[in-house]
């Protein structure tokens, strides 16, 4: 009942997603809601277009420059931007123009397909200026972290909330991943909501099928075994 009822709240859609990660990095919230929600709307998932300095060190190691639109189900569609539309560090008239071509090749591929967006879901600050890209469309902002908690200077600190709070006072409906999330935001845009990070039930519950494989090296591991589940990165405490 619960799972009919959520689909049946939104439907005929055209959703366009800006997030920072790749579809085919690791699954976040961002990947198991918006699958989701391509089963009764069309979802273009776009991701952020690479700086300048990564483009001339694809280039150098012959890594892959063309642009990509990638199928991931029949209502679902990955966007990577094309190389020749990099990202710039500075504001200013150059990077304007730069977000302006690159949403004319993102409309292109929109018309490709024949979908009209009705919903931009905005899930970092870093996308900002992408409010009013989409003339007609609702605004919704999914706030998943406490972005300005990762920069060391005040300066950016601020900047990101300054991007935050415009998200805010713009979008249609918000989302938070946390109670503690919601709070800070929610004097900017009341209609806000929890949506708590979870797990792929189904995944993780086949550890109790006794006739699923052990992988060849765990027996090797004396006990106790606990699980560990995460994406390493330079926070992790990889010695304990």
């Amino acid at each position: 009942m619960a799972e009919s009822t959520q689909r049946q709240g939104l439907q005929g859609q055209c959703i366009v997603s800006l997030a920072l990660e790749d579809w085919h990095s690791t699954w976040r919230s961002r990947q198991h809601l918006l699958s989701r929600l391509a089963r009764d709307n069309d979802v273009l998932y776009c991701t952020s277009p690479v700086f300048t300095h990564e483009v001339r060190e694809r280039w150098a190691h012959r890594a892959e420059l063309t642009p990509t639109v990638e199928e991931i189900a029949p209502r679902l569609v990955a966007y990577r931007p094309p190389y020749w539309l990099p990202q710039l560090y500075r504001a200013g008239a150059l990077r304007k123009t730069m977000r302006g071509l690159l949403l004319g090749h993102l409309q292109l591929i929109l018309r490709a397909r024949g979908w009209k967006p009705t919903l931009l879901y905005i899930w970092h600050p870093s996308f900002v200026d992408w409010i009013d890209s989409l003339p007609g469309c609702a605004l919704v902002y999914h706030c998943y972290d406490e972005y300005g908690s990762f920069e060391a200077d005040d300066t950016a600190r601020r900047s990101i909330w300054d991007a935050e709070c415009r998200l805010l006072d713009h979008a249609r409906v918000a989302f938070t991943a946390s109670e503690t999330l919601k709070q800070r935001r929610q004097a900017r845009n009341p209609n806000i909501y929890v949506i708590p990070n979870g797990v792929d039930y189904d995944l993780f519950a086949r550890a109790a099928d006794p006739t699923l494989p052990v992988p060849a090296d765990a027996p090797a591991i004396a006990g106790p075994l606990v699980g560990f589940v995460t994406t390493l990165t330079t926070i992790t405490d990889l010695p304990l």
